[in-house]
Parts: C-alpha cells; structure tokens; sequence
C-alpha cells in the first residue's frame, strides 16, 4: 500500500486510467473529511459501487493510504458524519454511501452527470446537503438526492454569482400495509412534506412551485418547527420569492414570533435575529424570553442586541406601568 500525505485520512482503493482516477473503496477514521480532488496527479472522478459502504469485503484495485496527522480510530466509516466531494466528481454509481449510519451532511457539486439507484440507501442520519454551482447552469444534483430521501432535509444551494437558497424539505413517509382478506400490500403516502420533494420541473428547481405548496401544507397536519423553519429560510435567504409568497410567510412567522426569536437565536445568527426584531409584533415578554436564553447560554453579542432594542422601543411603556 502506497501513503501519501492530505487533508485527510484515508484508506482507499482506486482505479487508474489514463486520465482519471475512480474510488473503488473510500474508508476513513476522521468525523469531518473531504475527498481528495487528486489522486497521484490524476482528477478523482466517479465513485464506485458500495464505495464507502462499511464492513464490505475488499475489491481488487490499487491500494493508497492518504495519511492526515495520527488516525483517531479504526478506518471504517464509522465515525464519518460529515464529507465534502471535490467538484471533479462526475459520476456516483449505485449504493455509493450505503449503510453510512453516521453520515449527518454531505458537501457535493452541482456538475455531477449520473447518479445511480439508492445512493444513500439506509443512510439514516443525513439531514444537511450542501451543493455548490460553479456555473449558472443547474444541474440535477439537487432534483436525485431530494427526490431519493424521504426525511426532511436543510439544502442549501450556493450559486456562482454569490447567491445563497436555503430550503427545507419536511419529512414524509410510505407505508405498506397488508391487506389480509386479499393478501394485497397498499402503499400510502403519509405526511405533508411529498409534494415539497417533488418541485422539479425536467429535473431543475421550480423555487415558485416550492412557494404554491405553503398554505395547504400548513393547513393539514404538519410539525409546527418544520413549518417555521421552512418559512424563515425563504425569508432569510429569498432568491426568486416572490412579494405574494414573502408575505404568507411573515404572517405565519410573525404569530409566533417568540419562537422565532428562540429559534435564530438558538443559530448564531445575529443578521437574522435583527431582521425578527425589527418587527412591530415583539413584545417585552418576548424580549425577556430571549434574553433569558441569551443570558444562560453565554451570547453576548445577541443578548446585548436583546437588551438595547427591549430598552428603546419599551422602556418609556415599561415606566408608564411602573407610574401607575
């Protein structure tokens, strides 16, 4: 086995053309790592069948061990939970990244050309896509992984021209059932979140057929938390919304306004809890909510903000009370 140095640690087993190099076996020790681009000199392009697949017996093909630092454990994807694939990615065969049971988020490009079936069979802990655009062309990365995965699922999609989408993809879930008089299976589809992993049009991103879902998914049953992180995403992040659309989302937002507050505060996100702020629909209570999170969990520069907009838009309300 030939080692070369990284970024990572890997043990893989590939195979060389002369212009390419295909990943037969990929198996790391790291919880973070990114794929090579390059393997002696040559563009990684297509992962194989099983590729990462754990506890699978070895493939004939050439041995590399890429060493990154001292190995944290045994070389068996165990511990894997988040991977960045390199842009030279072309092709991901089938089952590529069955059984990764860690596997939380994955970073991948949108010039990818062929997906095979079940790529991400039982990989039942990935919630987080990423998936970068070097061109203003769309490809169908988003439309395979989004339509292969029934859980929800937070994308985020960063454009070349410097353009973040953020979307949330709620959860739904297909059902057999025995029918016993006649020993036929009826499948059902439960829950609000299939029409939202069905919004592509030849494959693309239909962002206004993701918008027309909105109301009936919040008419029927549904995760009050999904809804709300679905709704400050499109708010937040808004390529393509539309003033109609902004708008049902506000209403929805702004009558729960306090669990909004909690909800971006618990983030980091500082812009974004600003924008909440600047809304007429927070109360002190909320304030106070929210300071009080701030507060206990040690964030100084949201609890500060909390603090000063508490002080300036209530503090002539609040002595007014304590007059009285």
């Amino acid at each position: 086995m030939e080692t070369i140095s990284g970024t990572a640690s890997w043990q893989l087993t590939i195979q060389r053309t002369a212009d390419s190099v295909t990943i037969l076996r990929a198996a790391t020790c790291d919880k973070t790592a990114a794929l090579p681009d390059s393997v002696f000199g040559l563009p990684v392009t297509c992962l194989a069948d099983h590729a990462f697949a754990p506890s699978l017996p070895e493939t004939e093909g050439e041995q590399v061990e890429i060493r990154h630092g001292i190995p944290s454990g045994p070389f068996d994807n165990g511990s894997l939970e988040e991977l960045f694939l390199p842009d030279t990615i072309k092709r991901i065969e089938s089952y590529a990244f069955m059984k990764c049971r860690e596997l939380k988020s994955l970073h991948l490009w949108d010039e990818i050309e062929y997906f095979g079936s079940d790529i991400f069979m039982n990989c039942r802990s990935l919630s987080s896509v990423e998936i970068n655009r070097s061109s203003e062309k769309q490809g169908e990365a988003l439309a395979y992984i989004v339509k292969g995965i029934t859980r929800e699922l937070d994308v985020t999609v960063r454009q070349s021209n410097g353009e973040t989408i953020r979307l949330i993809f709620p959860e739904y879930f297909e059902k057999l059932t025995e029918n016993e008089p006649t020993h036929f299976f009826n499948f059902t589809i439960e829950g609000g979140g299939y029409p939202y992993h069905s919004v592509f049009v030849r494959n693309r991103l239909d962002l206004n057929q993701y918008d027309s879902l909105w109301e009936k998914y919040i008419s029927g049953p549904h995760e009050e938390e999904t809804a709300l992180r679905l709704a400050w995403m499109r708010l937040k992040y808004p390529a393509g919304l539309s003033g109609e659309y902004r708008e049902k989302y506000w209403e929805y937002i702004r009558l729960r306004i306090r669990k909004a507050l909690l909800m971006v505060l618990e983030s980091g996100d500082i812009a974004g809890l600003q924008l909440l702020l600047d809304q007429r629909e927070v109360q002190p209570e909320d304030l106070s909510a929210a300071a009080d999170k701030a507060r206990n969990e040690h964030k100084t520069e949201a609890l500060t903000l909390l603090l000063e907009t508490r002080h300036r838009r209530f503090s002539g309300e609040m002595r007014k009370k304590y007059d009285l």
